[in-house]
């Protein structure tokens, strides 16, 4: 058995920087909750959007539209005021940001 040859100062930048590149890719796509049953990976994410809707005689509401790379739609309504309803400023914040 040979003993790999020693590396250049360059080489071993090159596969300190790729090892950190691909632990931030790990750390970034993670599973986000949209609502109680649907979780996404931000990875899959294409398009965030918003459909903000007034209504002449009943207020108005804020749905979030997350369309995936399949091509499936989750819209979401913000209700954070209902138990355990969705903060949909805070679903966007994290699949945008990535923060918690």
């Amino acid at each position: 058995m040979t003993a790999a040859p020693p590396m250049s100062p360059l080489e071993e930048r090159v596969e300190r920087l790729e090892a950190e590149q691909l632990l931030l890719r790990a750390q970034t796509d993670r599973f986000v909750r949209l609502g109680p049953d649907i979780h996404v990976r931000r990875s899959a994410v294409v398009s965030v959007a918003w459909d903000r809707r007034h209504y002449m005689a009943g207020g108005s509401t804020a749905t979030l539209i997350v369309v995936l790379a399949d091509g499936r739609e989750h819209r979401i309504e913000h209700r954070p005021h209902l138990m355990d309803g969705p903060d949909c400023y805070a679903i966007e914040r994290e699949l945008l940001n990535g923060a918690r």
